[in-house]
C-alpha cells in the first residue's frame, strides 16, 4: 500500500489517521463540484489510494455527498455566496501552494518542466512497498505542508516515471527539477526518515545547485 497514514481499512474496525469526516466548507466545495470527495482526502495529507479508500468508506456509510440533500439547508446558510466560496477556495489554494501533486505521466510535462521554469520541482518516486518508500513518501508530504521555500512536490508511481526496467532498489528516489530539466538524481534514500533529514538535504542540494 502506498504512503503511510491508513493502517486498517475494515469497516467494522477502522483504525486510520485521516477520517471520513469533512468540514462545512469542504461540503460547500463538494456540493458546488468545485473539487471531488478525493481531491478533499488528498488536501488532507492522504495518498491517493487512502483518498479512493475513503471515499468507498463514506459511501458504505451512507454518508456520500448529495448536492440536491436538503438536510444541508443550514450548512449552505453559511455559505450562500458562490463567490464569497471562490474566494476562500483560491486563498486556500494558494496557501496550499507548495503541496504535493499526484500525476501520471501524462501530465509530467505540465506539472514537472513547466512548473519547473517558476521554481523547484521535486518528484518523489512512490510504489506499493511501504517498508521501502514509506518513510519519504511521509517526510515529502510533511516538507511540502511546512515549507515556504516555493518548492513543488509532485508524486509519481516509480512504473509510470520510468520506461523500461528501472532497478527497484534505486528507491527511494527524488528528482530536482529546475528550468525545465532534469538537475538531480537523488537514488537509494534509505536513511532518510524524518522531514528535518529531508528538508535539510533538500536545501543543501538546492543550493549547492543554485551556486553553480
Amino acid at each position: 500500500m502506498e504512503g503511510s497514514g491508513v493502517t486498517n481499512y475494515a469497516t467494522d474496525k477502522p483504525s486510520y489517521a485521516y477520517s471520513t469526516a469533512t468540514t462545512e466548507f469542504d461540503e460547500a466545495l463538494l456540493q458546488r463540484d468545485i473539487v471531488t470527495p478525493t481531491q478533499v482526502f488528498l488536501a488532507k495529507g492522504a495518498s491517493l489510494e487512502q483518498a479512493q479508500r475513503l471515499v468507498m468508506l463514506r459511501e458504505v456509510k451512507n454518508v456520500t455527498i448529495d448536492p440536491t440533500n436538503s438536510d444541508d439547508d443550514d450548512d449552505d446558510d453559511d455559505f450562500s455566496d458562490d463567490e464569497e466560496i471562490m474566494q476562500r477556495y483560491r486563498q486556500q489554494r494558494h496557501q496550499q501552494a507548495t503541496s504535493v501533486h499526484y500525476i501520471q505521466r501524462n501530465e509530467w510535462h505540465r506539472h514537472v518542466n513547466e512548473a519547473s521554469l517558476k521554481q523547484w520541482v521535486v518528484v518523489c518516486l512512490t510504489s506499493s512497498d511501504t517498508e521501502r518508500t514509506g518513510h519519504i513518501e511521509q517526510a515529502v508530504k510533511e516538507v511540502a505542508r511546512s515549507t515556504t521555500s516555493g518548492m513543488q512536490f509532485v508524486f509519481i508511481p516509480y512504473q509510470h516515471a520510468i520506461e523500461g526496467n528501472w532497478p527497484f532498489h534505486n528507491l527511494p528516489c527524488l528528482f530536482l527539477y529546475r528550468y525545465g530539466v532534469l538537475q538531480k538524481q537523488m537514488m537509494q534514500l534509505t536513511y532518510i526518515h524524518t522531514m528535518e533529514s529531508l528538508y535539510e538535504l533538500l536545501q543543501s542540494t538546492i543550493e549547492n545547485l543554485d551556486s553553480k
